[in-house]
This record gives C-alpha cells, structure tokens and sequence, in this order.
C-alpha cells in the first residue's frame, strides 16, 4: 500500500512539473495555458463550488479539481512535447538539490502551537 502512495506521489510530482513546464514552453497549446490560467483563477478566488466555511468539505472541491486540472493539462500536451517535458522533469527531479527543512519546522511549530491554543481555550476556560 506504501508503494502504491509513493509511487502516486512520484507521478503527481513529475505531472506538476510537467504541467508548469509546458505553461513556460512556448510550443504548448494555448488550451494547456487556459486550463492552467482557470485553475490558477478558481484556486485563488473566493468563490468556490462547496464554501471554505463549511468545515472539512469546503476543502474537498480545491483537493479533487486541482489534481484533475494539472492530469488535464498532461493529458492535452502534444505527445512528443509531452515526452520531451516528461524526460526534462526526470531529470530535475533526479538531481534532487540539497534543501533546507526549515520551513517545514516552522510549519509544523506554528500547527503544535495553534494546537495547543485551541486545546487550552477550549479544556480550561
């Protein structure tokens, strides 16, 4: 099963870097950059097809249609395009720089801490 999810992530990694490469290549059909340019849209703007207030479920609209807007975009590339852009993404990501896990603590330092407030408001006041 841990397979199956690394290998999943591995492809959802190289269709990104596939998808924003395309965006930056100018032999990409313009209906690649539309799909990218709708996604980027709906991404940012606040009105979404199940509200962010709506807890849990506001999220689940952003999780399923952007994964589905970047494999539209991969699966609209022209295929010789597209293997050229796959190869290319191979190779960035097999020359994995070294990079710091700075962010990542600070990121879960703020979560622990925004944590702890809640748990503290809410079991002893």
């Amino acid at each position: 099963m841990f397979e199956q999810l690394k290998e999943w992530k591995r492809t959802a990694k190289r269709d990104t870097l596939v998808s924003w490469l395309a965006l930056r290549d100018p032999r990409s059909p313009w209906y690649v950059k539309a799909v990218a340019a709708a996604m980027a849209l709906y991404a940012i703007s606040p009105i979404d097809i199940i509200p962010d207030l709506i807890p849990f479920h506001g999220l689940v609209d952003d999780v399923v249609l952007i994964p589905a807007a970047i494999a539209l975009m991969v699966r609209l590339i022209p295929i010789p395009l597209k293997a050229e852009l796959t190869e290319k993404a191979e190779t960035r990501i097999a020359a994995k720089r070294p990079h710091s896990h700075i962010g990542e603590a600070i990121i879960i330092f703020c979560l622990v801490g925004i944590t702890v407030v809640v748990v503290w408001l809410v079991w002893f006041r």
